[in-house]
């Protein structure tokens, strides 16, 4: 670590607030604050009721591309979600997602419109979107129990599943199979690569491109985002976060994105 930081970020920099060694405190420092008028006219825009409580997040332990702030009205507790402004697509596209999860009883916070079924409101120079606030413990901090490993895998298993069975995310094209994939990086690192290396690189992918002759690596609608950050547990359920990402993606990239 950098002995330029100053007394109070050394402070900080203890290993209880790091996760697989990253800096939360040098990733986390931007800037952005909202207001309670700025807030109170969020609830106003989703129709949540009179603002009692709000707070933003503080302390974020892992980075993440978004700011996120939560509030209490006389109706429940909220989560705010802030876009760049650019991004409606992407938020009507989770919306579509989420609908579809609910809809088979899947396990994700609700994500709210307004009346006129508009699911981002202008603000602060970002889009936010409005969620049901789920009451749980985020899943990285319960990653020592196997219980929840299990239930991590069977979420994603879960959510792919109900993504296939939908006709609207069912829909195929041609694609290139995974060893007209690897073919051009095997023969670029065997090129770039010392003689043991090679020898090396030269077993592991042969043995890949032997795989893939027998199975046909296609596709698939998946999360996509699958960090620890990205899931919620609560009692004995697992909350999926960050349906944005949803894609098309080979069918075991979720399992090896999964940080464990």
């Amino acid at each position: 670590m950098s002995s330029s930081r100053s007394p109070s970020l050394q402070k900080n920099l203890t290993s209880k607030n790091l996760i697989g060694g990253v800096d939360h405190i040098v990733f986390d420092q931007r800037i952005f604050q909202i207001k309670w008028n700025d807030s109170s006219k969020i609830c106003r825009f989703f129709s949540l009721g009179d603002l009692i409580e709000f707070k933003q997040e503080r302390n974020v332990v892992v980075s993440h591309s978004n700011f996120f702030a939560y509030a209490r009205t006389h109706k429940g507790r909220y989560a705010f979600k802030f876009y760049p402004p650019d991004s409606q697509d992407l938020i009507l596209h989770e919306l579509t997602v989420n609908r579809l999860l609910r809809s088979h009883h899947f396990a994700t916070p609700a994500m709210y419109t307004n009346n006129r079924e508009i699911p981002f409101f202008p603000c602060a120079g970002k889009l936010t979107t409005c969620y049901e606030f789920v009451a749980g413990a985020p899943a990285w901090e319960k990653i020592q129990d196997k219980n929840i490993v299990r239930q991590l895998i069977e979420n994603i298993y879960l959510l792919k599943e109900i993504l296939r069975s939908e006709p609207k995310f069912c829909w195929t094209c041609q694609e290139p199979l995974l060893t007209d994939a690897l073919l051009p990086l095997y023969k670029s690192v065997l090129h770039k690569s010392s003689l043991e290396e090679s020898k090396i690189i030269d077993v592991s992918l042969r043995q890949i491109l032997k795989t893939g002759k027998d199975h046909t690596f296609k596709s698939q609608w998946l999360h996509n985002n699958t960090t620890l950050t990205n899931f919620i547990s609560k009692r004995k359920t697992i909350f999926s976060l960050d349906l944005s990402h949803v894609r098309k993606d080979y069918a075991l990239s979720d399992l090896s994105a999964l940080i464990i």
